[in-house]
């Protein structure tokens, strides 16, 4: 009997440790973006304030179809991509990096100045396998995902890409590579 007192103890003390280190999210979780720019020719019905999100993490689809332009569904909230070297034959893709910081900048035109390449939108780490992903809201534009080595932020390469005008939900196969020769990048 004392076992399994110890078993069931120990499983709700691994349970509340979970719970407190943020690891366990219920409804939106502290991912969860609230829209904020309201949307073109409102009807009378649509609320005045900012939705709250509903159980499962979601905002009601009245909502973000008659209140909110930048909700969940009407713009690009996901970009993801992986970071590779650059493989010696060419029909291959290359070897994904890890640890590596990538960041997703909003250009002021269409061309990128890696001294001041603009607002950076979101960042986040490549995991082992060298795949990253970012959640955040990407209006129409043009972009450019920059991978730095995180100790010094050192440059290692770039990608530019294009949010559509009436892209929504995801954006992925964004490939950032990175040449053998460094001497030959940017």
């Amino acid at each position: 009997m004392s076992t399994r007192l110890r078993v069931l103890a120990t499983g709700l003390g691994l349970s509340l440790v979970a719970c407190n280190s943020n690891r366990v999210t219920v409804g939106g979780g502290p991912s969860y973006r609230y829209p904020h720019q309201e949307a073109y020719g409102r009807t009378m019905t649509c609320p005045d304030a900012r939705l709250p999100p509903l159980r499962d993490g979601g905002v009601s689809p009245d909502a973000a179809r008659c209140s909110f332009a930048d909700a969940q569904g009407s713009r690009v909230v996901h970009v993801g991509g992986k970071v590779l070297t650059e493989a010696e034959d060419t029909s291959e893709p290359g070897i994904g990096v890890a640890d590596v910081e990538v960041g997703i900048h909003r250009l002021a035109g269409v061309s990128l100045n890696l001294d001041d390449p603009g607002p950076k939108i979101a960042h986040a780490r490549t995991d082992a396998q060298g795949r990253y992903s970012v959640s955040g809201t990407f209006p129409p534009g043009n972009y450019a995902a920059i991978a730095r080595q995180p100790a010094d932020q050192r440059f290692l390469a770039y990608r530019m890409f294009v949010v559509a005008e009436g892209a929504i939900g995801r954006i992925d196969g964004i490939m950032i590579t990175i040449p053998l020769d460094q001497r030959l990048g940017p």
